[in-house]
């Protein structure tokens, strides 16, 4: 979920619960324009000082593990730690991955070990936004570490699943194989 719709949402649940209280009700002529206005500015301060505390986390985290890893500018985390000797993955390639999935705590998540290979073709939004634009990054034989925070992995609402509510997931993944459509 990208930035404008989590302060969209914001906005939204503070009109919602600004109505419930009849202590407070807003005037009558308040159009939405003005209670945006209102609103935008702390909301987008908010969220730039969360995504600096979710980078400033990562960062410490990779730092522990000596990890050396860039970011992109959505800001993604990755480090391709043993490169392979295929060609570069292209977009809507069928690509078969060996994966690892964990919190940022180590507790497990999935794994192909459990749930065996996985096939993607990156670029036709099959997967996590993080791991298709590292995917994207990689050869065949590569084995990358791609830590993802929360809007690049499953979002405010998890997986529903294993992947608890706005989580940072680790990823380790090796691109076992890469093929072109015909």
């Amino acid at each position: 979920m990208n930035n404008i719709n989590k302060v969209i949402y914001a906005i939204a649940f503070l009109l919602v619960f600004s109505g419930c209280n009849r202590n407070n009700q807003p005037e009558k002529n308040k159009d939405l324009k003005e209670i945006e206005k209102e609103y935008k500015k702390p909301m987008m301060e908010w969220n730039e000082k969360k995504v600096r505390d979710q980078d400033m986390r990562i960062k410490r985290y990779a730092e522990r593990r000596d990890w050396d890893m860039t970011r992109t500018g959505t800001g993604l985390f990755y480090e391709i730690y043993e490169k392979g000797n295929g060609s570069k993955t292209d977009s809507g390639e069928n690509v078969t991955i060996k994966y690892r999935v964990e919190l940022l705590d180590g507790t497990y998540c999935y794994s192909s070990d459990s749930s065996g290979l996985r096939n993607i073709k990156p670029g036709k939004m099959q997967v996590e936004r993080g791991l298709e634009e590292a995917l994207l990054k990689m050869r065949e034989g590569d084995k990358i570490r791609i830590i993802a925070p929360p809007h690049l992995a499953f979002g405010l609402p998890g997986d529903g699943n294993r992947i608890p509510a706005d989580a940072t997931l680790v990823y380790h993944v090796e691109l076992i194989n890469a093929e072109q459509n015909e």
